[in-house]
């Protein structure tokens, strides 16, 4: 992790190029990164409310509630999964920089991860701006929404790490993840109430580990300060991420030079 301190402006300086340079060359440039997550926010909107909201009660019952629920877990979902697959892909993407210098790999996926950080900062704002919209009152605990940010990116930091690296020997690790961020996020309440679940299905949820960060980023919002346990579940669920995704790393980097 001292490498990660020590190539810290690197890190931020290729993070914010990133983010600059991913929609160079179309009109509305950065601004991509609103349109493109509120369009698709606009269109599960009206698929659940005007299409099914008859059938799931969800027209009848929340029709306030509902935009913000969904805007509160599933912008910040597609961002943290949308950076998951690009740092997945960050050895591959900076193999010429990985060949010809001397820089640890951990910082080009670093780099991406903090490219994710700002990215969901920006879905974090667009939330915050929905729930104002709403009328909702600010309160004290929205002061903590960052560290459940930190914490949710060091869970992607860790898990980035190990798949990254599997990802040089296997090349087919990116596109299983697109499937697998697809069922992950049906399997928590990202985009439906929790409630409709079954209560045997809703009993395996705190095992999920992305269901602790919606949690904690939910709660936060709306209910005031998440409970100790949903922390300690963060904290855990990152730690473990990191130990996993560096010893995969430690393992396996000295081949990664030569497979690129």
């Amino acid at each position: 992790m001292a490498q990660l301190w020590q190539y810290r402006g690197w890190i931020w300086t290729a993070a914010l190029g990133d983010l600059r340079y991913r929609y160079a060359g179309s009109g509305l440039g950065v601004f991509w990164n609103v349109i493109s997550p509120l369009a698709i926010l606009c269109v599960y909107l009206f698929v659940f409310t005007q299409l099914f909201g008859s059938r799931t009660g969800m027209l009848d019952s929340v029709a306030i509630a509902f935009p913000l629920y969904l805007s509160s877990g599933f912008l910040p979902w597609i961002t943290f999964s949308e950076g998951l697959s690009r740092s997945t892909q960050a050895f591959l993407t900076n193999s010429v920089h990985l060949k010809r210098l001397a820089i640890p790999e951990i910082v080009f996926v670093a780099q991406s991860c903090v490219s994710t950080t700002v990215s969901m900062g920006i879905a974090i704002v667009l939330v915050l701006g929905v729930v104002l919209a709403f009328g909702i009152t600010p309160a004290w605990s929205w002061l903590l929404v960052p560290l459940v940010l930190v914490l949710w990116q060091a869970f992607g930091l860790g898990l980035s790490l190990a798949l990254s690296t599997i990802n040089v020997f296997f090349r087919d690790v990116g596109q299983i993840l697109v499937v697998v961020l697809q069922i992950w996020m049906w399997s928590i309440p990202v985009v439906y109430f929790e409630d409709i679940l079954p209560p045997t299905y809703r009993a395996t949820l705190p095992f999920n580990p992305a269901y602790p960060f919606l949690t904690a980023l939910r709660e936060t919002l709306f209910e005031g300060v998440p409970p100790i346990s949903v922390w300690a579940a963060m904290l855990v669920w990152g730690l473990i991420a990191c130990a996993v995704g560096l010893s995969v790393l430690a393992r396996l980097r000295t081949e990664i030079r030569d497979l690129l």
